[in-house]
This record gives structure tokens, C-alpha cells and sequence, in this order.
């Protein structure tokens, strides 16, 4: 059986309230690679809502926390990269030493925002727009 990947909201993974998925083919040979979630208007609105309702404790976190939580994610990548390789690889076509940079370079960016967590300085820019 084809792999199902529901919505991710909230924390869990939810199933999407039109129970509709599609498939995501392999782009080497059309087979069938997984079927992901096919969201709709609820689906968006429970996310955005969740978000909004997550914001009201993430925005008090400490920023050595914020620090602590974006370095877990780019050991986290680090250590299954061969995993997320061959998901691109087999997803998306993507050539082996596109995959392999793509992955670095997004673990590198996770650990230099890592580091800007601590650099908030509470300065605002002079802006045109108001607010």
C-alpha cells in the first residue's frame, strides 16, 4: 500500500477534513511515491488558527531556548541526511550532489539562525510604510 502523509497541524498529524489526497509520482519512472494530504479552505483556517493559538507562548520563549531548539533541528538533519537525500532523489528527481548541498546548505542556514536568536537587539529600522 502506498504511503499516506497527512496535514501536520497543531503538533499532530491530522487528516484532511475533505479525506482527499493526490499522488506524488516518482519522476524517473510515474510510479506512484507516496500521497499527500490535499488541503482545503478548513484545513488552512484549523492551521492558521493553531498557529495564531501557538504564538501567544512561543513569542515569551527565551531566545537561548530559540537557540537550543534550531541547533536540535540542524543535528536532527544532520544525522538522517541520507534520508532526506533519498527522499529528494526519489521524489523530485534531484541529483545526488544537488540533494547532498540542498541539505548542507539547509543546515547551515538552521544553525546561523541558531545564532541570531541571541542577537536580537529590540532595535527597530527607520521604515517609509507606517507601523
Amino acid at each position: 500500500m502506498t504511503k499516506q502523509h497527512e496535514l501536520w497541524i497543531n503538533g499532530e498529524h491530522t487528516k484532511p477534513e475533505s479525506g482527499q489526497y493526490f499522488d506524488v509520482l516518482n519522476p524517473l519512472d510515474d510510479s506512484i511515491y507516496c500521497q499527500a494530504a490535499e488541503s482545503n479552505h478548513a484545513d488552512i483556517n484549523k492551521a492558521v488558527e493553531a498557529a495564531h493559538d501557538c504564538f501567544q507562548t512561543y513569542r515569551k520563549t527565551l531566545a537561548k531556548d530559540i537557540e537550543a531548539m534550531l541547533c536540535k533541528a540542524a543535528d536532527l538533519m544532520e544525522r538522517d541526511r541520507a534520508d532526506f537525500a533519498d527522499i529528494l532523489i526519489d521524489e523530485i528527481g534531484s541529483p545526488a550532489n544537488k540533494a547532498n548541498f540542498e541539505i548542507q546548505y539547509a543546515i547551515s542556514h538552521l544553525r546561523a539562525a541558531a545564532g541570531v536568536a541571541r542577537r536580537v537587539t529590540g532595535q527597530t529600522m527607520p521604515s517609509d510604510p507606517p507601523g
